[in-house]
């Protein structure tokens, strides 16, 4: 458990004040932003991850928090299902993590965002990757970025044109643009991990278990699925080193 000061508390504070009130800012000028109400009761000694997902929803919109999930939530909701999958990689979110977005706005759907105005997307964005990166280095704590965001094609990076112009499908582009240039500044590279997204399961697309015969040839590969991890009693640790291999935070800080 992390112990900070007084004095660390109530940066963090004061920092989320600022984002509560950024919020209604960009709601009076038409923006339909959501604030996590969440952030507002946490205690921050307690806190050891932040996770970051794409942005709020109707549920989350609604109550007033990221990744919501009640017993009414349906299984499918990204807050349902990341409350399945991130106990396997220690990630609680009921006592010792919080959870920020990439974007504040609401939508039904990421792709969604498409229709927003792109300085209000770049604005938006920027604001919530500066304010990850300042709260991480604070609190000295791990960040888990869930969903690629279409900046990643074949595995490779992909956020901007020549012109510096992002590309019209990379919703979540200036999101990661800032993160790689601002998390450098604080060394906090290594505080900070980048998977697929946790709805439809797709953060372990890119894995799978290998099964050898005595001769160490593969002999059959199998999906990773939770019943599967658990079966075979992988632990957070050996999760986290199979997700980390990706390569998704190398690319995006050159490493």
């Amino acid at each position: 458990m992390n112990s900070i000061s007084i004095e660390r508390v109530e940066k963090i504070r004061s920092i989320v004040r600022k984002f509560e009130d950024k919020c209604l800012e960009w709601n009076r000028v038409g923006l339909d932003v959501v604030f996590n109400s969440k952030l507002l009761t946490v205690n921050w000694n307690d806190i050891q991850s932040i996770v970051v997902a794409d942005n709020p929803g109707i549920d989350e919109k609604r109550n007033n928090e990221y990744l919501f999930c009640d017993q009414q939530t349906s299984s499918e909701k990204s807050g349902a299902i990341a409350r399945k999958i991130l106990p396997l990689l220690s990630i609680e979110i009921e006592s010792n993590t919080i959870i920020l977005n990439k974007c504040p706005i609401y939508s039904n759907a990421t792709d969604e965002l498409r229709n927003v105005n792109q300085i209000s997307l770049k604005t938006t964005q920027s604001y919530m990757a500066r304010m990850i990166v300042l709260i991480t280095d604070i609190l000295q704590c791990q960040v888990y970025v869930f969903g690629l965001g279409n900046c990643f094609r074949n595995g490779k990076l992909r956020i901007a044109k020549r012109n510096g112009e992002y590309y019209s499908n990379s919703t979540l582009a200036p999101f990661f643009d800032v993160l790689r240039r601002y998390a450098p500044k604080f060394q906090l590279i290594s505080n900070i991990h980048i998977y697929k997204h946790f709805s439809r399961y797709s953060v372990f697309q890119d894995l799978s278990f290998y099964n050898y015969d005595e001769g160490r040839r593969i002999i059959s590969i199998e999906a990773v699925t939770i019943d599967k991890i658990i079966e075979k009693r992988i632990t957070s640790h050996e999760l986290f080193e199979a997700l980390d291999s990706s390569g998704y935070s190398a690319q995006l800080f050159h490493l």
